[in-house]
């Protein structure tokens, strides 16, 4: 009850701060001049959807982060990861290094390890349908979208899944009703060629047909010194193709897009090796060198380069359907139904040591189908807006594979994993507009989750010359540690959560506004992967979070330039935190196993300020700068032998505090033609890659800066020449990591890509 008053007293607070202020500047705001002088330059209008409804971003009382596909294309951010180096409290790191799966983290709250027993924080929609699984985004996710949006803090009332960091809103073209379309070539160093094409058909009046196709590949640029293929390569087809149908007050679009993915596969390099480790033990100096000489053999090495003692590899086949229909009923009363269902197919194998032992090498297949259906009604009146509606989810995989540890002096842990994830919520918003410039939304949601899991797991002695009369043996074990009846364990959790969202809005003009929002976000609890015993398999609570934030964003005309300013200052309350503790399990040979717990508590604090400004028609400055404060309150684990661990002062992972960026893009004419210039720089401050947050030797990536050019050239209105590269000064620096340390012996990173370059040839027609 004291904190349900505590945050109804904030709300007030902020409210009637909201009104004080409107009444000082409101004079000042009245003076805005909105309409732009004669030649003056103007700023691009940036539609987003963060409300479930199109609306100019300036007019959206959220932090969003929001790109047009122009914006995109003259940035040069063709995939998600470049989106780190454009937008503020916001980072993107691949999945054991894979390009095709990334995880997503705003204001510090992200999920190193998706699979199918748990949710991420921060989950990505594509045409309004959330992906659960996030395979494909970091390869095709950007295929011919009209915008990207990065919302900031917890989205648990209009969206479907329940998420506590935000959301990434992916949204595609729709046919239009001109005959129209767009070749595109790039060439580029490690022999990069991607070709993409666009075409767009009207078929009658109201409806139209819209296809997208990309096949690309490029070398592996990390090379591999065990004489297997270079790693980190790409190869990869995808497609999305659309349909429109329009007749009337109804309108329905049909989505549906594959890729199919393939790669050497990645492997880290190593950073730190603990001589009285298990992994130098078992392969002591007198055995290759020992990993002690492994690590030595990695520092008189190229950056980019690195050991398997197999060849590595990445499959992917991912493939989705999915409709958006509308129909209105009246001027201010809409139908909308948002339907999807989505398939997902990979498999891969690691191999993070970078010695030529086989101190663990992993293979991760795994299958899994979705299925969504969201049904909404909206009342867009004079004074109020509402929306309400019905959310359902089903998902049901399988994660498999094995972890090879220790080669022939240890085991096999052989997995076998399926999993089911149904999701039933109702919510409801509103907006009521209590004067002509003060806004005040209410809204919640309810939600229903179950989780059903069902482990087989086996360790694999035949390997190991001294335990190899065991062969495999059952280790699904019950609560009095024997194996269970068909070595499989059959599990079921239930959860369920509110979440609110109180926000006032005060707008002084069209395009400046202050707003304070709380707004509280809820995870769904769920099972470890690989979990053996009934005290591993007990499953883990719900995290929740409430966002205290204060935002302001103006747009307006200074003289002859345009200037956009977008701020937020937050404060998160961070209770019963999911992190995932690497244990070395039991006597020798031990078992690797990732638990995830409700470990944690913090507070995040933090502040976000974007900016852009055009000077002239020709000259446009943009930047972004954000700080971000995460602090535990406790966090508890144990260490390999069972000693409790206080981990509360460890930093965040994967959450530099300074994240900084500016753009500056100049248009000169050149004998009737535009020639555009544009440089990009960014910065982050110190990070820690460890997913276990315990960061420990070799985990730590130092502060880096990163540079970007791109020259463009307009040979004629329909065709465009573009000079570009990525990471100028060949920056040394690393994305993410393996943290096995303190069991093991050893810690790993995978290198971030070295400096690129090549030339994009777009057609128009």
């Amino acid at each position: 009850m004291q904190v349900r008053h505590r945050i109804f007293l904030n709300t007030f607070t902020a409210v009637a701060a909201l009104l004080v202020a409107g009444s000082w500047v409101d004079r000042a705001a009245a003076e805005t001049v909105d309409a732009p002088p004669d030649k003056a330059a103007n700023l691009e209008e940036i539609i987003v959807t963060a409300q479930r409804r199109e609306e100019n971003l300036q007019s959206v009382p959220i932090a969003v982060s929001a790109f047009s596909e122009n914006t995109l294309l003259q940035a040069g951010v063709a995939k998600a990861e470049e989106l780190t180096r454009v937008t503020p409290s916001f980072t993107v790191s691949r999945f054991v290094g894979r390009a095709d799966q990334v995880s997503f983290g705003i204001r510090g709250q992200r999920t190193l390890d998706e699979r199918i027993t748990n949710d991420g924080a921060v989950i990505a929609y594509v045409a309004e349908v959330p992906n659960a699984r996030p395979y494909g985004i970091g390869i095709a996710g950007f295929l011919d979208l009209r915008s990207v949006e990065v919302v900031k803090g917890p989205v648990g009332t209009l969206f479907g899944r329940n998420t506590t960091g935000g959301a990434v809103l992916l949204t595609p073209n729709t046919p239009t009703d001109s005959l129209e379309g767009q070749v595109r070539l790039t060439g580029g160093n490690y022999g990069q060629v991607v070709g993409e094409a666009v075409l767009n058909v009207p078929i009658a009046e109201g409806t139209a047909f819209r296809i997208a196709l990309t096949d690309g590949k490029r070398d592996g640029y990390v090379k591999n010194r065990a004489g297997f293929p270079d790693l980190n390569s790409e190869k990869y087809s995808a497609g999305r193709a659309s349909l429109r149908f329009e007749q009337g007050g109804l309108k329905s679009i049909f989505y549906a897009d594959a890729l199919h993915f393939s790669s050497s596969g990645a492997a880290a390099e190593l950073t730190a090796v603990d001589p009285t480790g298990l992994s130098n033990i078992v392969f002591p100096l007198g055995v290759g060198g020992g990993m002690v000489q492994a690590l030595n053999e990695q520092k008189a090495s190229d950056f980019w380069s690195a050991r398997t003692t197999s060849p590595t590899f990445v499959k992917t086949d991912v493939w989705g359907v999915s409709n958006t229909t509308t129909y209105a009923l009246s001027d201010v009363i809409t139908l909308k139904n948002i339907l999807g269902y989505r398939r997902t197919k990979t498999a891969s194998f690691v191999d993070t040591d970078d010695s030529r032992f086989i101190v663990i090498e992993t293979s991760l297949p795994a299958v899994a189908r979705q299925f969504s259906e969201e049904a909404q009604i909206q009342y867009n009146g004079e004074k109020l807006r509402l929306i309400g509606g019905t959310f359902y989810f089903d998902e049901k995989g399988w994660s498999g594979g094995f972890n090879n540890v220790l080669g022939s002096a240890g085991f096999l842990t052989v997995l076998d994993e399926p999993a089911e994830n149904i999701s039933k919520s109702l919510f409801a918003e509103g907006t009521y507009s209590l004067t002509d410039k003060f806004n005040l939304t209410l809204g919640a949601r309810y939600s229903w989750d179950e989780r059903r899991y069902s482990p087989s797991i086996h360790h694999d002695f035949s390997q190991n010359l001294l335990a190899s009369a065991l062969g495999s043996v059952c280790f699904e074990t019950d609560a009095n540690g024997a194996p269970l009846p068909g070595c499989r364990a059959f599990e079921k959790a239930n959860f369920a959560k509110p979440t609110f969202n109180l926000t006032g809005q005060y707008r002084f003009t069209s395009r400046e506004q202050v707003y304070a929002s709380i707004r509280t976000g809820y995870r769904t609890g769920g099972f470890s992967v690989g979990s053996e015993s009934a005290a591993q398999r007990l499953p883990y609570d719900p995290e929740t979070v409430v966002n205290y934030e204060l935002g302001y964003k103006g747009e307006f005309q200074l003289g002859e330039t345009a200037l956009r300013v977008n701020a937020a200052t937050y404060y998160s309350d961070y209770k019963n935190i999911q992190r995932s503790v690497v244990d070395c399990l039991g006597g020798p040979p031990c078992a690797l196993v990732a638990r995830v717990q409700n470990a944690a508590a913090a507070k995040i604090k933090g502040v976000e300020v974007e900016m852009t400004w055009a000077l002239t028609t020709e000259l446009e400055l943009s930047g972004f700068s954000s700080y971000t404060d995460a602090k535990y309150d406790r966090y508890f684990s144990s260490s390999a032998t069972g000693t409790p661990v206080d981990l509360s002062k460890q930093p965040f992972a994967y959450q530099p505090k300074i994240q900084s960026g500016v753009t500056a893009r100049y248009t000169i004419p050149v004998q009737g033609h535009d020639l555009s210039l544009q440089a990009n720089g960014s910065y982050q401050s110190s990070e820690n890659l460890s997913g276990d947050e315990a960061p420990g030797p070799g985990i730590l990536q130092p502060g880096y800066a990163l540079a970007n050019l791109r020259a463009e050239f307009a040979l004629n209105p329909r065709m465009t020449v573009s000079l570009w590269s990525r990471n100028v000064f060949n920056k040394e620096y690393y994305t993410s990591g393996i943290n096995a340390f303190y069991t093991l012996g050893y810690a790993s990173l995978f290198p971030g890509e070295p400096r690129t370059y090549g030339v994009d040839l777009r057609a128009n027609f």
